[in-house]
């Protein structure tokens, strides 16, 4: 793991509200001290001004020698399929979402855009931007069909080499998605999780219902009222999201406990299990 000083991730920071956020750590360094003396004189044509103006201000402060405090946001790459890539011990994924051989920033998405680019659907070439195929995805592997169909239409070709580009670039993330809509148990009202670290996650499941209402003393004018009520659905697909969510949460926990602790608390009741 590469270790960065103070003033370098703050230079990160500024380099990802400018919009640089792809590019590597040293690469965003580099851009930083380049253009160190006209951060203010680049607010305009930054991608995320208040979050840019507000490194910019912090990066100033700290020069003048004043402890700020400055928190900064660094994003996982692709941490729903990364986790499901996990689950399966799938090496693509894993490759694709920086979990293996992490010398560079990979980036599914982009991965994803030049894969289906590249392929040939009934002879027909497919051309499509990152953006789309980085919504299509996001919402794919969380259990969404409708999401991708409605980015590259019903049976289009562009459709079809998402699909496939999906499965190429995540195969097991793909195969936990499908194992997880599977499991749906019409029967029931409610899905229940056990976590390794004790949590228990209860998901209940709701029907969202539709009431005409009509009001005498307004001439008798109506309207709808939607609500939801507690029902066992014939077909949902919330697993896929909701069991990736919840295993994100537990990591969280997990890292909490190994990080924040106290030392002498756990020698102590270490030797008192050892007595």
């Amino acid at each position: 793991m590469d270790l960065y000083t103070g003033k370098e991730y703050m230079l990160i920071d500024i380099a990802n509200a400018f919009g640089l956020d792809k590019l590597t750590f040293p690469k965003r360094i580099e851009w930083g001290l380049c253009n160190e003396d006209r951060f203010e004189s680049m607010i305009d044509t930054a991608d995320e001004k208040p979050l840019y103006q507000k490194a910019v201000m912090a990066f100033r402060k700290a020069q003048q020698g004043e402890a700020i405090g400055h928190m900064m946001g660094l994003d996982a790459c692709s941490s729903g399929i990364q986790i499901m890539s996990a689950m399966t011990g799938c090496k693509t994924g894993a490759l694709h979402t920086g979990l293996i051989d992490p010398t560079t920033r990979p980036d599914a998405y982009t991965t994803t855009t030049a894969v289906m680019n590249d392929s040939f659907t009934n002879g027909e070439l497919v051309l499509v931007t990152r953006g789309d195929a980085k919504q299509a995805l996001m919402t794919f592997f969380y259990g969404s069909s409708t999401k991708p169909k409605e980015i590259f239409g019903e049976g289009t070709a562009a459709l079809h080499a998402f699909f496939e580009a999906a499965q190429k670039v995540a195969p097991g993330a793909y195969m936990v998605r499908e194992a997880l809509i599977n499991m749906w148990n019409p029967n029931v009202d409610v899905n229940e999780i056990d976590m390794p670290d004790g949590f228990n996650a209860v998901l209940r499941i709701y029907d969202e219902q539709s009431k005409k209402i009509e009001v005498d003393e307004l001439n008798h004018a109506t309207f709808s009222h939607i609500y939801k009520t507690r029902s066992a659905l014939d077909r949902g697909v919330s697993l896929a999201a909701n069991a990736i969510h919840i295993t994100d949460g537990m990591m969280v926990r997990e890292m909490g406990r190994r990080c924040n602790y106290n030392k002498k608390r756990v020698i102590r009741v270490h030797n008192k299990l050892a007595e």
